[in-house]
């Protein structure tokens, strides 16, 4: 609408030119006025469309910068990142070469004849002692030690370095001196470290403190079974010393000792007596402590599981039989505890006491062998509820009854007396 208007308007503005004479002057002719529009003689649509903006050279440069800047720290931020993976893994491998903050705990490793360095490597990876294998075997390569290791025993911990524990692996056996020490059944721990101060492999006490109280037990199947240990309990571990033959180096290092022990009977206490406990619901503290009492009462292995079931009976009976009564356990109070003890403890003595304590004692009297361990286990049925033995001929006589009991006892007096008399005629 406005485009016609202002053809109108110019159509007009021609004529009246035309129509003007040469002679008037500017002057004469009338200004011409500019026609007034109204505001709604226009349309949106009368508007042309603005021109796009052009961008600057100035913002597209800027935007060149910004994004050189950003790929510069996202690189600059790749390299901090893979030189920090670097240094971290730098100090963790040299860590691990040197056994920087790794455990100080002794393993025991048996190499066998003809290992290869594979199956040495996989043996110490297995045990925890290294953490790299294949920087382990690098190592053994740049030490030409692939075909210097040596079957046998050897004794290793984490925090070695890798040099050592190639030094050591490389050892011969026959280099170190050792002694065979053999405990029989029936030791006490006290017993045990005697013997082992004896023979040169430890101090007494030392093994003491070790098998009691400062001995890793984490790896030991058995150890996870343990109760509580009780305030009454005079030695913790007393019980676990199994009796056999052992090897041990000359200044052995005690908790090494320990863990030799440990792991047989580890070995000895076969999976099948955990099942079993459980069904005489008794714990393997029980266990272990009814079969020293066993142990100390057996004078031969074949009564040992009537002498059990007489202990099985009575605990299955307490309102009858409220104390077990083996003399073993005054004894061990007597002749262990009591020597032992620089304060003396009457509750422990009487707890240890089974002719004035109910039940079982707080812990094992001695350290039982595997037929003890199985009587304690698997008792003979049978309605005996006493016995008597006769401590020359190593025979144990069994009774119901404690008339019966009694006359047992008789009959063994008896036969004391029978013996000393052939014994002075012999004279």
């Amino acid at each position: 609408m406005m485009s016609r208007n202002i053809k109108e308007n110019n159509e007009n503005i021609i004529e009246d030119n035309e129509n003007l004479s040469p002679s008037q002057s500017d002057e004469d002719i009338d200004v011409y006025d500019e026609p007034e529009y109204e505001e709604s003689d226009f349309d949106d649509d009368d508007y042309p469309e603005p021109l796009p903006r052009k961008k600057k050279k100035k913002k597209r440069h800027k935007l060149r910068m910004r994004l050189k800047v950003s790929a510069s720290l996202i690189m600059l931020s790749i390299i901090i990142g893979v030189s920090i993976v670097l240094a971290v893994t730098a100090i963790y491998l040299g860590k691990e070469v040197m056994g920087i903050d790794k455990s100080t705990k002794t393993y025991i490793l048996q190499i066998d004849e003809g290992a290869s360095t594979d199956d040495i490597v996989e043996l110490l990876y297995d045990n925890n002692i290294i953490k790299v294998p294949e920087l382990f075997k690098f190592f053994t390569r740049l030490q030409k030690a692939d075909e210097k290791f040596t079957a046998g025993e050897h004794q290793l911990q984490p925090s070695m370095d890798y040099s050592a524990m190639i030094k050591e692996l490389c050892t011969k056996i026959e280099e170190r001196k050792y002694d065979t020490v053999t405990f029989p059944e029936g030791t006490t721990v006290y017993d045990a470290a005697k013997i082992l101060e004896e023979a040169g492999v430890c101090e007494a006490k030392s093994f003491i403190y070790f098998f009691n109280t400062g001995c890793d037990m984490s790896d030991y199947t058995f150890a996870k079974y343990l109760p509580s240990t009780s305030d009454l309990q005079f030695c913790a571990m007393e019980g676990y010393l199994f009796p056999d033959t052992y090897d041990f180096y000359l200044d052995e290092d005690p908790e090494v000792v320990c863990q030799k022990i440990f792991t047989n009977f580890d070995k000895k206490f076969l999976p099948e007596y955990y099942t079993r406990m459980q069904e005489l619901n008794m714990n393997i503290n029980e266990v272990i402590t009814l079969a020293s009492m066993i142990q100390a009462e057996a004078g031969r292995t074949e009564d040992m599981k009537l002498i059990s079931s007489v202990f099985h009976n009575r605990l299955n009976d307490p309102d009858k039989f409220p104390k077990l009564q083996s003399d073993p356990t005054k004894k061990y109070v007597e002749e262990v505890i009591t020597p032992n003890t620089k304060v003396k403890n009457d509750n422990m003595n009487t707890a240890y006491n089974t002719y004035e304590s109910a039940g079982l004692p707080p812990g094992a009297i001695c350290n039982p062998g595997s037929d003890a361990i199985e009587a304690a286990l698997y008792p003979e049925t049978s309605n005996y509820y006493y016995f008597y033995a006769n401590i020359d001929t190593k025979v144990t006589y069994f009774a119901e009854t404690y008339e019966e009991h009694l006359a047992n006892e008789e009959m063994v007096q008896q036969q004391y007396a029978e013996a000393e008399a052939n014994a002075a005629n012999e004279e």
